[in-house]
């Protein structure tokens, strides 16, 4: 089971490396983009870590402001960058640098192992009934589907086979004005890869869950970013199905980091 980490990092050199030397063992790569809004410090930082690592690659970087189409334009050069290594990749699962595994190497081989051929990613269909104006808040009206596909939304996050992804870099490839409208979105990065696999023709495969515990819900309004998790959130991960979480800051709490390495994944 080969595992490409795409990982969209934009500060803390120490908590990127403390993520990837968890995450890095036998048949794992990892595929770092650096946002190019970042200090070169940071950039330079990460460059200096990672090049004696030879599972570790680095992407042409992109400005990631929040809600506009960089994020999803690194999320692409990423695909392309897996694609072009030629590795006999079997799963490929987007991080940011603010992420953590709760379950371990061998646990999360394991569940791909098992699950193989699945795609997982959150979902649901556009209009979204109860969520600010049913999702269409994000598309503005003046600007329209080149095709006659329906729009999906969820979460960034997702875990998605090879098929999949080479399904998704020739649909992006061979139809550019789905790029060129996806730029006119607001946070089209929780709407563009949920509209291209959810017009795919194997929808059985997909599950709607994209393995991330992430906590939106207490979040204070208008919660357009989760929690940031801290060691009283412990008992939560401990119990949850997830195989990853989001978000932590080790200048907010490290100790969280500390406790899910010892309680959790025993390292």
């Amino acid at each position: 089971m080969k595992i490409a980490y795409l990982i969209l990092t934009h500060k803390s050199s120490i908590q990127l490396t403390r993520l990837i030397n968890t995450l890095n063992c036998e048949e794992v790569y990892f595929f770092i983009h650096v946002d190019k809004n970042s200090s070169d410090e940071f950039f330079y930082e990460v460059n200096n870590t990672f090049k004696t690592y030879k599972n570790v690659f680095f992407i042409d970087r992109s400005s990631c402001a929040w809600g506009e189409f960089g994020i999803v334009e690194a999320t692409i050069e990423g695909i392309k960058r897996i694609i072009v290594s030629n590795i006999n990749i079997d799963y490929v699962v987007l991080l940011s640098g603010q992420d953590y595994p709760i379950k371990s190497n061998k646990y999360i081989k394991e569940f791909f192992t098992t699950n193989n051929g699945k795609c997982f990613i959150h979902n649901f269909p556009i209009p979204r009934p109860g969520f600010h104006n049913g999702f269409y808040n994000r598309i503005p009206p003046k600007y329209k589907l080149p095709w006659n596909i329906s729009l999906w939304g969820g979460s960034q996050w997702w875990c998605l086979t090879r098929e999949c992804i080479y399904y998704i870099y020739y649909f992006i490839m061979k139809n550019p004005a789905y790029i060129e409208y996806c730029k006119h979105l607001v946070v089209p990065d929780e709407i563009f890869f949920q509209t291209i696999v959810m017009n795919l023709n194997f929808k059985s495969n997909i599950v709607n869950d994209g393995l991330k515990y992430i906590d939106f819900d207490s979040a204070p309004p208008p919660k357009n970013h989760p929690v940031t998790l801290s060691k009283e959130h412990f008992s939560t991960l401990s119990n949850s199905t997830s195989l990853f979480a989001r978000k932590f800051d080790i200048e907010y709490d490290y100790e969280i980091l500390d406790m899910i390495d010892k309680d959790i994944l025993k390292i």
